[in-house]
């Protein structure tokens, strides 16, 4: 029986109750982040609560103070967890209420298979919305559940045709030294792990940047891979059809687990 944090108390997940008259469940009015904790600590902890807290404003909704790394240490004891991908919602309930979920999920740590990435044939416009992890998030899982199946992973393009990400992770193309993700003010959420990259700036011949990329061009770069907090980095076997081989950056992927690894934001 798993235990979970629901309406600020510990409970069973069987009890975990959500009225049906909650704006979060009738119009999924929430937001939440996944981050990656163990009993040493949770991974990027500052950045996920800030990032959090922003989206909760976005929404206008309260943003509650709880002593999430304690509660997240309490729910992996609890549930024999010696790591887990915690989940944190904060949602609008009955009323003018907030409410608050905390669930520990199973952790997996690879290694993942490369996927084959492809682009949608939708366009995605220019809606402050994609800029927050919100659990109105019908649209994301149902190109996760065909990801899960196909091992093939959708990129968005924006309406005026510039790359921009998966439903679950952000992109990063490669051509000769140069690695570009999509720039920051394009429709897209900003990753944990793509802040990091960008942060750190440069990895041996590599250099990281942001840029406005057509989705013309998706096909001539030389490589690609994704990135999320749970997975950190995940390459890419092919683009748009079109072979490319991930084993020829086996030393730059080494470089980025060891600079990530070390650069945990554990307390």
């Amino acid at each position: 029986m798993m235990t979970i944090y629901h309406n600020f108390q510990f409970m069973p997940a069987e009890k975990g109750q959500v009225p049906v008259t909650a704006s979060g469940f009738q119009h999924g009015y929430g937001a939440f982040t996944t981050l990656c904790c163990s009993l040493q600590g949770c991974e990027y902890f500052e950045a996920h609560q800030a990032r959090l807290r922003k989206s909760v404003a976005y929404l206008g909704l309260s943003f509650p103070e709880e002593d999430y790394q304690s509660i997240i240490l309490r729910l992996l004891k609890e549930n024999g967890f010696e790591k887990s991908r915690i989940k944190i919602m904060i949602y609008a309930g009955a009323g003018q209420t907030t409410q608050i979920t905390v669930l520990p999920m199973p952790f997996s740590p690879g290694p993942f298979a490369p996927v084959r990435l492809i682009l949608d044939s939708e366009k995605r416009g220019n809606l402050s919305c994609y800029k927050h992890k919100l659990i109105s998030y019908a649209a994301n899982a149902r190109f996760m559940r065909e990801s899960e199946q196909s091992g093939i992973e959708t990129l968005f393009v924006d309406y005026r045709g510039f790359l921009l990400e998966t439903a679950t992770a952000n992109l990063f193309l490669i051509r000769d030294n140069a690695i570009l993700t999509p720039h920051h003010s394009l429709p897209l959420l900003d990753g944990i792990i793509r802040g990091e990259l960008l942060k750190i700036g440069s990895f041996g011949p590599f250099s990281v940047k942001e840029a406005l990329i057509p989705a013309s061009d998706f096909g001539s770069f030389d490589g690609a891979f994704l990135t999320n907090a749970g997975k950190k980095v995940i390459w890419a076997s092919s683009l748009g059809g079109r072979k490319v081989d991930p084993g020829k950056y086996h030393d730059l992927d080494k470089m980025f687990r060891n600079v990530l690894s070390s650069r945990t934001g554990k307390p």
